[in-house]
């Protein structure tokens, strides 16, 4: 029964990249690529620190991580001012018989 506890005590604290993955419904390539760039803290706790690493994330670090990515710290998005028709002939110059510049407002 000691056991029983200990095990959800520490799942509730700490967890392992699959179970991270399975949280926050993505592949685990995606955690381990995050824990490699430093976006996501976790702890290597493996024997041997020159071989494959096993890697534990701390729970506050997981929340930090969905707070930090979490879409409600952006602003909200302008609005757009509906774009104005533009003039098929802007920017066209109109040339007379003569090769010279004719003015753009023909009577």
């Amino acid at each position: 029964m000691g056991r029983r506890r200990y095990q959800q005590h520490e799942a509730h604290t700490n967890l392992t990249p699959p179970e991270a993955a399975r949280e926050l419904r993505c592949a685990v390539e995606k955690i381990h690529g995050w824990i490699r760039s430093g976006a996501l803290k976790a702890i290597n706790v493996a024997t041997c620190l020159g071989g494959q690493p096993r890697w534990v994330i701390e729970r506050k670090h997981l929340d930090e991580f969905k707070a930090a990515r979490s879409n409600a710290t952006l602003p909200p998005p302008r609005s757009r001012q509906p774009r104005q028709p533009r003039s098929r002939f802007a920017g066209t110059a109109f040339y007379g018989p003569e090769g010279k510049l004719a003015s753009a407002s023909r009577t």
